[in-house]
């Protein structure tokens, strides 16, 4: 009870302050003097106005000002005072347990985490901030506060698709970016790429994501920009895909050629009558094939991950993760060509009639550790 009574009797002392401070303005304009009404001279206040029966100089009418505007600050005070017995180093802070400010001492040796994956955390049990280690997630989780420490954790990948990338990559055709109905080079490269024939994407056969590519084999292929990107020479290098067969006919059906539509390509990848994927590359004079190697057999009933691997002086192609040739070939160099990248067609009349998805070509020798990736590349 005394202590709402005290609140009620600091409440009114500021409120008649106030109207004080509201009114000041109109009494002082008794300063100016007009004639024949008796009133004080200029420069003086009629002090009967505040109940006394003289007359003041301004210099008067300032101090008491200043009275009042210290006795204002006094109340203020009064109602949410600031400490003043800091010492240096502290801060001025908020205790809702006491409704009060108070002086705090910050701790500034945790202020600067130094481990790795350490973010800083303020702990309000005992007031400080602390150093938490976050956790390292997978893609498809995200990284999540429970009230006392991080976690990942699993929120799924709705369009199967990872936007982020390495610089090994220098094309990844991901058919979910579609640029509006066109086709997207995913990777940090952005290569343009163009579409011909019918409009490839498709819901109903695909590995990843909610559509793949389907060619038709008459007059459907993508064609990429030439770029040195593509001409490897006697480095590493990784092209992989995943594929289902639609059933060929006739000759060998391109799946992806570096090269152009008259003489040997640099490299390229066949599939035959007997859905035989091939790959094979030119000789150094450019007068017929180095060597022509099978990769696998594509299904026509699900989708296999092909890939073919240059390590060294060695040649890796794999199915499915499994290793299904290999030879060497020390000091062989592929054929520059600064044709065009082809994929889903050889040339006229050579148009791939099935199913891709994800296809990426690298740089480097990607480990067969990742073979067949169980998740969309990244890159």
């Amino acid at each position: 009870m005394k202590i709402e009574i005290r609140k009620h009797a600091i409440l009114y002392q500021f409120a008649l302050i106030l109207l004080v401070l509201l009114t000041l303005p109109w009494i002082s304009l008794a300063i100016e003097d007009i004639p024949g009404t008796g009133a004080p001279r200029e420069g003086q206040l009629d002090l009967e106005t505040f109940g006394g029966g003289d007359t003041a100089n301004a210099s008067d009418v300032n101090h008491n000002f200043e009275l009042l505007r210290a006795k204002i600050n006094e109340i203020l005070g009064a109602l949410n005072p600031l400490p003043t017995n800091c010492t240096d180093g502290q801060v001025v802070q908020w205790d809702s347990s006491q409704s009060e400010f108070v002086c705090v001492t910050p701790n500034t040796d945790t202020l600067s985490c130094t481990q790795n994956d350490e973010v800083l955390v303020w702990n309000s049990n005992n007031s400080h901030f602390v150093c938490k280690q976050i956790a390292s997630c997978s893609m498809g989780e995200a990284l999540k506060w429970n009230g006392s420490d991080f976690s990942c954790v699993d929120i799924g990948n709705p369009d199967g698709y990872c936007a982020s990338g390495d610089n090994d990559t220098e094309l990844f055709i991901h058919p979910e970016t579609n640029g509006s109905g066109g086709l997207l080079d995913s990777s940090l490269n952005n290569n343009p790429i163009s579409a011909y024939g019918d409009n490839m994407h498709t819901n109903v056969v695909h590995k990843f994501g909610g559509t793949g590519l389907y060619f038709d084999g008459d007059g459907d292929y993508l064609t990429v920009a030439n770029s040195q990107h593509f001409d490897f020479g006697n480095g590493d290098f990784t092209i992989e895909f995943w594929l289902q067969s639609d059933g060929q006919s006739g000759n060998s059906r391109g799946i992806l050629k570096k090269g152009d539509d008259l003489g040997f390509q640099s490299y390229a990848i066949f599939i035959n009558a007997d859905n035989q994927v091939r790959f094979l590359a030119a000789n150094p004079h450019n007068t017929g094939w180095q060597w022509d190697k099978t990769i696998g057999t594509a299904s026509q009933t699900q989708m296999d991950h092909f890939a073919i691997v240059r390590s060294g002086n060695g040649f890796y192609t794999y199915k499915n993760g499994e290793q299904t040739n290999h030879w060497d070939n020390a000091g062989y160099s592929l054929v520059s060509s600064g044709s065009e990248l082809t994929i889903g067609s050889q040339g006229p009349g050579t148009e791939f009639k099935g199913y891709l998805d994800e296809i990426r070509i690298s740089s480097v020798a990607r480990s067969p550790n990742g073979f067949p990736p169980t998740q969309p590349y990244c890159n």
